[in-house]
């Protein structure tokens, strides 16, 4: 089957790809974080009931080291008691403000990555 050429779609390669493949992903991660959020909304309303018969906040937030060396606040709930998938929640929040991605590597705290770097790297990790 014959196609003609057009000029209205060009290759895209290099760094117009991987500027694009960024841009793709970042507009993914946020309609998934705000499907996600208005799908666990009740959820959040549970945590927040039970959290008003304790006092102090719903949220917790730790700082956080992002893209770029930029420090941000990283949100999980104050009540959860293990680390787990409604600790994660609100981490959506964060997706949504741009602080994170909904896949990537974790982020460390600063007392974290100052440790890494006084330490020198290898093969395998190490905690």
């Amino acid at each position: 089957m014959f196609m003609p050429e057009s000029p209205a779609i060009l290759p895209i390669q290099g760094r117009s790809l991987r500027m694009t493949l960024t841009c793709v992903r970042y507009t993914v991660d946020k309609i998934l974080a705000a499907v996600a959020l208005v799908l666990t909304a009740p959820v959040f309303l549970v945590m927040a009931v039970v959290a008003r018969r304790r006092p102090g906040s719903l949220l917790r937030s730790q700082l956080r080291i992002g893209v770029d060396g930029r420090i941000f606040r990283m949100l999980g709930f104050r009540n959860a008691q293990h680390h787990g998938p409604l600790d994660t929640l609100p981490r959506l929040l964060n997706v949504l403000r741009g602080d994170m991605s909904l896949v990537g590597p974790r982020a460390p705290r600063p007392e974290e990555l100052a440790r890494q770097l006084r330490v020198r790297p290898g093969i395998l990790t190490t905690r």
